[in-house]
C-alpha cells in the first residue's frame, strides 16, 4: 500500500507481470491497470490504462535502449478534480518517458485552446500554444504546471479592444497575471485609442490602470462579484 491506494501484483517479470491499483492518492482519486511483458528482456512492452481524478489515460510502451518509447491517449472531462479549474482537456502522446510529446485540444474558463507541448524534468510546457474566446485571441509559450511561467501576446476586439503582452505566474488554481498594451478603440463607451493599459489578475481579483489623455485612472474588483 501507498498511503490510501492498495494494489496487488502478480505474474513474472520474465513473462508477464500485471499491477492492479485503486484509492486515492494526494486526494485524487485513482484507478490504474498496468501489464507487462517480457520486462527483463530487450523487447519489453507494456500497457497502461487508468482513471485518476476522472481523467483517463491509456498508454502503450515499449523498450527503447534505455528509455521507454511512449504512444497513447488521455482525456480529462471536468478538471475542477484534477487541476482545481474547470475546463476539459483531451489529446495524444508520443515520445519516451524521458521527453513526452503532447497534444492537447480543450476547453478552460470558457477559453478553446490548442497546445502543441512537452514534458520532461516533472516540468510540462507549451510552445505556440493558442486560445480563442468570441472577442479574443492568445497565443503563448512557456511552462504550466506545476507552476506558472508563461509568456503571450493577446489580443482582444471587445471589452479592452488592443493588443497585450501577458505574463503568467503562479499555478493553474491561482494564477498571477500580469498584462501591458494600448487600446485601439472605445471602451466602456470612452474614445480611448491610445490609452496605456497594465492589468493584474491575480486568483479571482483584478485590477486595472489606465493612463491617456481620454482616459486615466484605476478600476478593482473580484472575478463573478458584478464588482
Amino acid at each position: 500500500n501507498v498511503g490510501d491506494v492498495r494494489g496487488t501484483l502478480r505474474g513474472n517479470a520474465a513473462e508477464t507481470l500485471t499491477l492492479q491499483a485503486a484509492g486515492t492518492y494526494e486526494g485524487r482519486s485513482l484507478d490504474l491497470t498496468a501489464t507487462g511483458q517480457a520486462l527483463s528482456g530487450p523487447e519489453a512492452a507494456a500497457t497502461l490504462n487508468g482513471v485518476v481524478a476522472g481523467a483517463y489515460v491509456h498508454l502503450r510502451l515499449s523498450r527503447a535502449d534505455t528509455d521507454w518509447r511512449v504512444a497513447g491517449t488521455f482525456d480529462a472531462p471536468d478538471l475542477q478534480a484534477l487541476a482545481g479549474t474547470a475546463g476539459n482537456v483531451s489529446g495524444t502522446v508520443t515520445g519516451t518517458l524521458r521527453d513526452l510529446r503532447l497534444s492537447a485540444d480543450g476547453e478552460i474558463a470558457g477559453a478553446v485552446f490548442h497546445a502543441p507541448a512537452s514534458y520532461a524534468g516533472g516540468v510540462l510546457r507549451v510552445q505556440g500554444a493558442t486560445a480563442e474566446l468570441p472577442y479574443a485571441t492568445l497565443r503563448a509559450s512557456g511552462a504550466i504546471f506545476p507552476t506558472l511561467t508563461l509568456s503571450a501576446k493577446a489580443t482582444l476586439t471587445d471589452y479592452l479592444p488592443g493588443t497585450y503582452t501577458v505574463q503568467a505566474r503562479g499555478s493553474l488554481s491561482k494564477p498571477d497575471l500580469t498584462a501591458q498594451g494600448r487600446l485601439t478603440g472605445a471602451a466602456a463607451g470612452l474614445q480611448a485609442s491610445g490609452t496605456r493599459l497594465t492589468a493584474r489578475l491575480l486568483g479571482q481579483d483584478w485590477k486595472l490602470n489606465f493612463s491617456g489623455e481620454a482616459l486615466a485612472g484605476f478600476a478593482r474588483g473580484q472575478l463573478g462579484s458584478g464588482a
